[in-house]
């Protein structure tokens, strides 16, 4: 059985802002799993202007206590290949685990965009560095920033039982990691920003 998992995140910043961002996320403070992040490939295409980039990441293998027995897994290696469109504004980034894959298979799609509210009396909900969430009110085109995640979790061990488990635990993973993950971008944000004021 796969498990699915959406969630849409929204910045109080701009789009060029938040994708600057994500390509300085590692490292930070709510990160201490990623052990490395290397560029393997990236190329823009003369056509489209989009810009293509494969990364490689290390991350500390996570499994449930009752699996590290079975299976030892100390560390796990996650592929990113990504699409930027500077023109139409949009950062499409697809993530999975190319290690383990047969015990358990995370797939994720990440898609960063400008924020259009409904309408201009709009409230929606703004992540804070510490956690907190504020609401914000009339929020214009280019202010804010949305990231729309959706991911899937698929296992193909043979047993039934450790294979619902596995995916229930994968499911568990990236919601926890969803939200730290934003506020580890955030801290980026703010960081950047204060770098910037700075020089």
């Amino acid at each position: 059985m796969v498990k699915l998992f959406e969630s849409t995140h929204l910045f109080n910043y701009p789009w060029a802002e938040v994708t600057m961002a994500i390509w300085n996320k590692y490292p930070n403070p709510l990160a201490h799993h990623v052990l490395t992040a290397d560029v393997i490939d990236r190329h823009v295409d003369p056509h489209t202007g989009i810009l293509h980039t494969t990364r490689l990441f290390t991350k500390e293998g996570r499994l449930p206590k009752w699996a590290r027995s079975i299976f030892h897994v100390k560390e796990a290696y996650i592929l990113e290949v990504s699409e930027l469109d500077p023109r139409n504004q949009t950062f499409k980034t697809v993530t999975r685990n190319i290690s383990h894959a047969k015990l358990v298979l995370i797939e994720e799609t990440q898609i960063v965009s400008p924020y259009v509210p409904a309408h201009e009396e709009e409230v929606i909900a703004i992540p804070a560095v510490d956690g907190s969430v504020a609401s914000m009110m009339g929020v214009g085109h280019g202010v804010a920033t949305a990231i729309r995640i959706s991911a899937r979790v698929i296992s193909n061990t043979g047993w039934q039982t450790i294979r619902n488990r596995l995916e229930a635990f994968g499911a568990s993973q990236i919601k926890e990691n969803t939200l730290r993950s934003s506020k580890g971008l955030m801290h980026v944000i703010e960081e950047l920003k204060r770098r910037k004021m700075a020089v």
